[in-house]
């Protein structure tokens, strides 16, 4: 008897280290792959870095040696759907931008403005979807913003950090 009793307790510690492994591998392998150019057309890459959400404003410099106006920039990774439904992709940009799920073009805003806010409605399943964002500033302040609504929910939110993973 004392040896089953040590044997599961051994087996429910080893689960326990292996949830907590996969939550910590989770969280440190949280945000998009992102490639910054100088260029509004991805001329010359200056950085890859791993961004954990999408969401600046600015007239500086975002990185050291990327300009200030006249930039570009690509995320690419995944995002996950905590359950099927219709999920509704609302961007703030100034300026141009296109969003990409699973490869489908969902908001096309390939073109120099003042802040605009477009949304776009998809249906998606439960699980890690591919994401792919493109975003160029020209002139002024630099800004976009990648929001959310999920299923039965009227609140914009965000995309949280650890929805985000880029393997």
């Amino acid at each position: 008897m004392m040896q089953n009793i040590n044997k599961n307790s051994i087996l429910l510690l080893i689960a326990i280290i292996f949830l907590y492994a996969l939550t910590f591998i989770r969280y440190y392998k949280s945000g998009l792959n992102a490639s910054y150019y100088n260029g509004m057309n991805f001329e010359t890459k200056v950085v890859n870095k791993i961004d954990k959400n999408i969401a600046f404003d600015t007239s500086n410099s975002l990185l050291k040696g990327v300009n200030n106006n006249f930039f570009s920039v690509k995320w690419n990774g995944y995002i996950y759907i905590p359950k099927d439904g219709n999920y509704t992709f609302i961007t703030h940009n100034d300026d141009g931008l296109k969003l990409y799920i699973n490869d489908q073009l969902l908001i096309d805003d390939w073109k120099s403005h003042p802040m605009r806010k477009n949304t776009a409605v998809i249906n998606l399943k439960e699980g890690k979807q591919r994401i792919r964002i493109m975003y160029y500033d020209h002139t002024g302040k630099a800004l976009l913003k990648l929001f959310w609504k999920t299923p039965n929910s009227r609140k914009k939110l965000l995309i949280p950090t650890k929805s985000f993973s880029y393997v």
